[in-house]
């Protein structure tokens, strides 16, 4: 039986113009997708790479999905995540205002994320 997600992860990221740079944000998302699998996990990125917040906001729209919430993958909260996103995020809430949209805390500010990466540096 297929299971029409009724809510939405968005990994936010930064993007580069070095199309290697996002293998390890696949890994992420599909880390994700196999840890939560009620749930459609999307890449997005600021600029540079595709798809960008809104396209991925626009096409859970169309799939009907009425609560998505958005993760950054930043590890520290500078203009990108504390400006810029937030406006993205506004500008987006006005034109869907049938889903609500959370932004979640940057990853680097989860102290199980800082954490296991004072054990990689411990570890290698």
């Amino acid at each position: 039986m297929l299971i029409t997600p009724t809510h939405a992860i968005i990994l936010f990221a930064h993007g580069s113009s070095n199309p290697a740079w996002r293998e390890p944000f696949d890994a992420i998302a599909q880390q994700v997708r196999t840890l939560a699998p009620d749930a459609r996990v999307e890449l997005a990125f600021l600029e540079i790479m595709s798809p960008n917040v809104h396209e991925v906001v626009r096409e859970c729209a169309e799939q009907g999905i009425r609560h998505i919430r958005i993760v950054p993958l930043f590890f520290g909260v500078g203009k990108h995540v504390a400006e810029d996103l937030q406006k993205l995020v506004e500008v987006i809430r006005i034109e869907f205002a049938q889903i609500k949209i959370e932004i979640a805390p940057a990853v680097g500010q989860s102290e199980t994320v800082r954490e296991a990466m004072a054990k990689y540096a411990i570890s290698i």
